[in-house]
């Protein structure tokens, strides 16, 4: 959700195409983060470039979802929407969580 803040976009993804061992609640998926796993984005004229890459590295990867115009948070699970908000909202839930703890 934070990369489609900065470009007034929106993002389309599929959470089961995460890659995760055993059964992994949706609150995990949406916030678990570790040091070997992260986010990118990619144009998607480079898209196969990108893999290929990876996949020569023998890294790991999922294609999650889309970038897309519509400045929504569309995220799927188990073939349901399970978010569906937009990013203005999102993203002032965001600075609202910042400006409490800080």
């Amino acid at each position: 959700a934070e990369m489609a803040f900065a470009g007034g976009l929106g993002v389309e993804a599929d959470l089961d195409l995460m890659a995760v061992e055993g059964d992994v609640p949706l609150t995990a998926r949406l916030f678990g983060e570790s040091a070997s796993r992260l986010v990118i984005e990619v144009d998607s004229a480079r898209g196969d470039e990108v893999e290929k890459l990876l996949r020569d590295a023998g890294v790991p990867f999922a294609k999650l979802g889309l970038v897309t115009a519509n400045p929504r948070v569309v995220l799927k699970q188990g073939g349901e929407v399970v978010v569906d908000l937009d990013t203005d909202s999102l993203r002032e839930a965001w600075r609202g969580a910042l400006d409490k703890v800080l």
